[in-house]
C-alpha cells in the first residue's frame, strides 16, 4: 500500500498550467550580462597542438597549464556562412571550447567529384574556420560506422574508391560490416587511407592551413562504438554476412595466427579441451578452424576456444590501429590520435585505448527508453534505478590516462532532465576528467524550427541551454573541488578470467563503481606503490563524495551540490532545504525539479558581484501529449518550447552587500527588476513565481 501511494504521488504529471513559453532562439548570439565568452582564448590553437602530460591530463604545447574541454557535436556539416557564424557565436556564448561533427565521411564522401561537393566543402571549412576564430577547438571522429562503404547515401563515391565486391554488401552494411575494417583488406584499408589523405591534405582557403597543420584540431579518433571484443560479445560479428573475399582473408588471419601459437591440431584440442563443451569441430582441421562461435556469451564452446578467440580479436584490433597510426603520422597529422570508444569497456578494449593514452566513453540516460511499438518515450525516473550515468565512465577511466567523454545526453522528452547537467557536470569535476561533449547541438534542419526536435537534439532545449552555462563554469572553471586521493579499481588481464567472470547485460550493472572516490583502472601486470584498492560499498551511497560538496539521497530523491562557488538542488523539492549560508523555503507546489546558483565572476558566492540563478522542473513542445501520465509520452508537440519554474522563496547571506535582482529574458539579458527584501544577519530574501515568465535570474552587486 506505502509503495502504490509513493509512485502516485510521485508521478503526478505537470498540469499544462505550469507552463510558459519559453524559447531561446537558434540565432542568439547576443552578448548578455551571462556571455561565457571571456572563458576562450582566440583562435583556438593559439598556443600550438594539445599535448597529454605523464599524469594523463591535457595542456598545450605553449602554455603547460591544464585545460578543460567541454562542448558538443553537430550534425550540420556545411551551413551556410550566416549559420556557421550564428553556431560559433553560441557555441562562444555558452561557454564551449571544443565541437566534434557527426558522420563526417558520409559528409565528406557524399558526391565526391560531382557537382556541388565542392560547394559542400567550402561551407565546412568556412564553419572550421568560424569555429576556430570564435575559440573553439574541434574533436576530429573519422569513422563513424566501422568503413567506408558507399551505399543508398554516397554511391557516387563507388568509382572513387574502388572497393572490391562492394555490390555483394547488401541490407543494413552498417550494422553487419561493423569491425570488417580491422581485417585490412587492401581495397578497404586503400580507400580509407585515401579518404584520410584527401582530408588532412586539403587546403581551407580561410584558416590558410591544411588540416594536418592545424592545431585548432585537438583529437582525431580512428573509429566510433567498434571495438571488435565488444561487438563480439554483444552483438556477435556478422562474419558469415560478409562477402566471400572478406571471410576468407578473416579466416585465413585467424588460422595464421593460431598456427603461431599451436604447431598441431593435437595441440589445440589439448588446449581448448573442456567437459561437455565443444573445444573442436569434427569437421575442423589444422590450418581450417573456424572462427565460431560467432558470439562470446555461446556457451557451448569451451571457454578456452573462446579466450584464444578474444585474444585474436584484441591483436587483431590493435594491429589496425598501429598501422593506422603510422600512416596518418606518414602524411603529417600532427594532431593527438585515438583508437575509439564505447560506452561500458571490456578489459581489453581499455587496454587498446590506453596505448594512446586517452580514454573516450559515451554515456547516455534514456537513450531513449521505449515502451510499445509505437516508439512511445519512457519518463523514467533515475532515483528508482540502480544505473546512473556516471559510473561507466569512472569504469573506463584508467590511470595516466586523458579520460574524455565524446557524448553524452539524457533524452527529452522527461520529467527528470534536469538532473543531467548539474549531476553530470559536478562529477566529471570532482573525477577529473578531461574533454566533456554533449550530444547533440543541432542538425541541417534546427535553424528553421521553433520546437524541440528530437530526443537527443538541444539547440531548442532551454532546459539543457540555461543548464549548459553552470555545465561550463563547473568544469572549465573547476569548481568543484577533486579528491587528492586515488582508489584504484584493479582489473584482470586474462582472457580466462574475463570471460569466465561475464555475466549477462542485464546484470552488468550490479557492479557499477561507487562513485565517492576519485576513481582509475589498473591491470595486475602493473607495479605501483602506494594503490589502495577500491573499497566495496553497496551503491545507495555511490554518490556521496569524499569531499563532502556532493550529496545524494536516493530514499529523499535529492542530488546537492554545496560549496563556496554553487549550490544547486535536484530533485523532488519540498519542505524547507538548508545549505551553507543557502536557504531553500515556502515552495509553493512539491515538485521535481532543479534550483542553482552560482557565480559568474569565479569569487566565491558570499564576495561575488554576479551571480546567476536557474530553477526549472521540465520543459515540452506545445501540445504534447501523455500517453499514460506521469510515464510516458504520446504527442511530440510543436513549437514554442514550454517551462515550468519553481515557485518559491530563497534567502542567501550575502555578508549585507547591496544587490540588484534581475529576472532575464530568452536571450540572458536583463528582463524586469525585481524587489529583493533584507533580512536578518546579512541575508536576503528572492521570491520567484511563474508570473516572471523565466526560468534564470540575474544578482548584481550594486
Amino acid at each position: 500500500m506505502t509503495f502504490f501511494l509513493f509512485y502516485a504521488i510521485t508521478n503526478l504529471p505537470i498540469k499544462d498550467e505550469d507552463f510558459f513559453p519559453f524559447l531561446i532562439p537558434f540565432s542568439d548570439t547576443i552578448y548578455s550580462p551571462v556571455s561565457l565568452k571571456n572563458l576562450n582564448h582566440f583562435p583556438a590553437g593559439k598556443y600550438g597542438f594539445i599535448k597529454i602530460k605523464k599524469n594523463g591530463h591535457l595542456c598545450f604545447e605553449k602554455d603547460t597549464t591544464e585545460i578543460k574541454f567541454f562542448g558538443a557535436q553537430i550534425f550540420y556539416n556545411d551551413p551556410d556562412s550566416d549559420n556557421a557564424k550564428i553556431i560559433a557565436g553560441k557555441f562562444l556564448k555558452l561557454g564551449f571550447n571544443v565541437w566534434k561533427w557527426g558522420a563526417f565521411e558520409l559528409f565528406w564522401n557524399k558526391g565526391i567529384n560531382k557537382q556541388g561537393w565542392e560547394i559542400k566543402i567550402r561551407r565546412f571549412d568556412y564553419l572550421f574556420y568560424q569555429m576556430k576564430m570564435h575559440g573553439i577547438y574541434c574533436y576530429a571522429q573519422i569513422d563513424e560506422y566501422g568503413i567506408i562503404l558507399p551505399s543508398l547515401y554516397f554511391n557516387e563515391a563507388k568509382e572513387y574508391y574502388k572497393i572490391n565486391d562492394i555490390d555483394s554488401f547488401t541490407g543494413e552494411k552498417e550494422i553487419y560490416s561493423k569491425g570488417i575494417q580491422y581485417i585490412m583488406e587492401k581495397s578497404i584499408f586503400d580507400a580509407q587511407k585515401k579518404y584520410w589523405y584527401d582530408f588532412f591534405n586539403h587546403f581551407n582557403p580561410y584558416t590558410k592551413l591544411k588540416y594536418k597543420d592545424d592545431p585548432a584540431i585537438i583529437i582525431v579518433e580512428l573509429t566510433n562504438e567498434n571495438f571488435l571484443i565488444k561487438q563480439w560479445e554483444y552483438f556477435g560479428l556478422e562474419i558469415d554476412r560478409w562477402p566471400e573475399n572478406y571471410r576468407k582473408r578473416f579466416n585465413q588471419l585467424w588460422n595464421n595466427w593460431l598456427k603461431k601459437k599451436y604447431k598441431t591440431l593435437e595441440e589445440i584440442k589439448t588446449a581448448w579441451e573442456e567437459n561437455s563443451k565443444i573445444s573442436v569441430l569434427n569437421e575442423e582441421k589444422y590450418g581450417e578452424i573456424k572462427f565460431y562461435p560467432l558470439k562470446m556469451r555461446d556457451t557451448t564452446f569451451s571457454i578456452r576456444r573462446r579466450a584464444d578467440m578474444a585474444n585474436f580479436l584484441f591483436y587483431l584490433q590493435n594491429t589496425y590501429f598501429e598501422r593506422c597510426e603510422k600512416y596518418l603520422r606518414k602524411i603529417g597529422v600532427k594532431a593527438l590520435i585515438i583508437r575509439g570508444n564505447d560506452f561500458q569497456m571490456n578489459d581489453f578494449d581499455k587496454l587498446t585505448s590506453s596505448k594512446s593514452k586517452f580514454i573516450d566513453s559515451h554515456i547516455y540516460y534514456a537513450h531513449p527508453d521505449i515502451i510499445g511499438k509505437k516508439g512511445r518515450i519512457k519518463n523514467t525516473n533515475p532515483f528508482k534505478r540502480r544505473i546512473n550515468i556516471v559510473s561507466p565512465v569512472s569504469y573506463n577511466s584508467v590511470l595516466d590516462c586523458a579520460v574524455s567523454v565524446s557524448e553524452a545526453n539524457w533524452s527529452y522528452p522527461s520529467e527528470h532532465q534536469y538532473l543531467f547537467i548539474p549531476l553530470f557536470m559536478s562529477y566529471a569535476a570532482f573525477q577529473d576528467w578531461d574533454i566533456v561533449i554533449l550530444h547533440a547541438f543541432c542538425s541541417n534542419s534546427t535553424y528553421k524550427l521553433d520546437y524541440i526536435e528530437q530526443q537527443l537534439i538541444f539547440a531548442l532545449n532551454p532546459l539543457i541551454i540555461t543548464h549548459c552555462y553552470l555545465g561550463s563554469l563547473i568544469f572549465r572553471n573547476r569548481l568543484i573541488s577533486t579528491d587528492t586521493l586515488f582508489y584504484y579499481n584493479m582489473n584482470s588481464n586474462s582472457f580466462i578470467d574475463y570471460i569466465n567472470n561475464r555475466k549477462i547485460w542485464e546484470d552488468e550493472f550490479e557492479h557499477l563503481l561507487p562513485l565517492k572516490y576519485k576513481i582509475r583502472t589498473i591491470f595486475k601486470n602493473e607495479k605501483r606503490k602506494n594503490l589502495k584498492n577500491l573499497p566495496k560499498e553497496h551503491l545507495e551511497d555511490s554518490l556521496v563524495n569524499t569531499t563532502g560538496e556532493l550529496k545524494f539521497n536516493k530514499k529523499r530523491e535529492l542530488f546537492i551540490i554545496d560549496n563556496k562557488f554553487v549550490k544547486s538542488i535536484n530533485g523532488y523539492l519540498e519542505g524547507l532545504i538548508e545549505l551553507m549560508d543557502f536557504k531553500i523555503l515556502n515552495i509553493k507546489e512539491n515538485k521535481y525539479g532543479s534550483i542553482s546558483i552560482i557565480s559568474l565572476d569565479k569569487n566565491e558566492i558570499k564576495n561575488s558581484n554576479k551571480m546567476l540563478f536557474i530553477l526549472c522542473s521540465s520543459v515540452r513542445n506545445s501540445n504534447c501529449e501523455w500517453d499514460v501520465p506521469g510515464e510516458s509520452f504520446k504527442e511530440w508537440g510543436k513549437g514554442p518550447p514550454l517551462a515550468s519554474t519553481i515557485e518559491c522563496k530563497i534567502r542567501l547571506n550575502t555578508y549585507k552587500r547591496n544587490f540588484s535582482f534581475w529576472s532575464l529574458g530568452v536571450d540572458g539579458n536583463k528582463k524586469k527588476l525585481l524587489k529583493s527584501i533584507f533580512c536578518d544577519s546579512g541575508y536576503i530574501e528572492i521570491e520567484f513565481e511563474k508570473k516572471d515568465s523565466t526560468i534564470w535570474y540575474l544578482l548584481e552587486a550594486n
